[in-house]
């Protein structure tokens, strides 16, 4: 004589089956039935939705295999920098490719987007916004006298810029100590510079009162002073035209150049400085760069 024992006893473990497929524990696949392994096909009929035997007893297709959730973490828009894929509970790797959201497959769980801000610009203050020149200087010339640095509303972005009057050297521009420079490694550098004659604006953006200035254009380069200590003990300095270009008193210009390296092998200290034109002419100067090569 048989019961219907054995037909609840089945159900019971279909719902169990289908909870435990619903909250990624461990070993279920299928979005109706238990996985192959532990259920039976044909005869018994438990692992069919319906209790039949045959084709729904086989292993379903939607479970996963691991009991695991896989999620990313997105940033805002970053120009195309693809986002990092994580997965909740164990660390796994997620399927190779990416997806149409600009996901990425990585091998580390927990890993985050990085944006990508491009070189490091090792210059403090390179555009004179902190309202003050520090950490620039100047040169003084060969018989002690300093070129005078001040900030100027003159500006090329932002408030202000760095402003050099009381030249009496083409040397005499904007510099700065360089702590973390690398003689061997490859640099570029680049700067905005304006040239006015003396006192035609006073350091302002305001025109002289007697009119228009007359055209002047002059030559800035920009260099790097190195200064390395050698085998034998002795100490050499060396200055290194990184580029040239021109400035004028009609706007702004940039001007771009570049290190390639050289050999020293003790640093000593590394300088990195903008020079202006002949004197008297007043050399303004701004949004300054000096970084790595890319």
């Amino acid at each position: 004589m048989m019961c219907g024992c054995d037909v609840v006893a089945d159900l019971s473990q279909f719902d169990n089956a289908r909870l435990a497929a619903a909250d990624g524990s461990p070993g279920t696949s299928g979005s109706s039935g238990t996985s192959g392994s532990s259920g039976t096909s044909g005869s018994s009929g438990t692992s069919g939705s319906s209790g039949a035997s045959g084709s729904s007893g086989d292993t379903g297709s939607a479970g996963t295999s691991s009991g695991e959730t896989a999620g990313t973490q997105t940033s805002p828009d970053d120009g195309g920098v693809a986002d990092a894929t994580t997965s909740e509970g164990s660390p796994s790797e997620t399927a190779e490719g990416g997806g149409q959201d600009g996901t990425m497959p990585i091998h580390d769980s927990g890993t985050v987007d990085v944006f990508d801000a491009g070189p490091t610009n090792l210059l403090t203050n390179p555009g004179f916004e902190l309202g003050s020149t520090a950490p620039w200087s100047t040169f003084t010339d060969m018989n002690g006298h300093s070129a005078s640095l001040q900030l100027s509303t003159l500006a090329h972005s932002g408030k202000y810029s760095g402003w050099l009057s009381q030249r009496t050297a083409d040397f005499q521009g904007t510099v700065q100590s360089v702590s973390n420079f690398v003689p061997s490694q490859p640099y570029t550098m680049s700067a905005w510079a304006h040239v006015e004659l003396p006192d035609a604006d006073a350091g302002t953006d305001t025109d002289a009162d007697a009119g228009p200035p007359a055209p002047l254009t002059a030559t800035i380069i920009l260099t790097a002073q190195i200064t390395c200590r050698y085998d034998d003990g002795g100490e050499t300095t060396q200055y290194v035209q990184m580029g040239t270009g021109s400035a004028s008193n009609s706007g702004w210009t940039e001007t771009t150049g570049s290190f390639t390296g050289i050999q020293c092998p003790e640093l000593i200290s590394a300088s990195v400085y903008v020079e202006g034109p002949a004197p008297p002419a007043d050399l303004y100067v701004d949004d300054v760069f000096f970084g790595a090569a890319p």
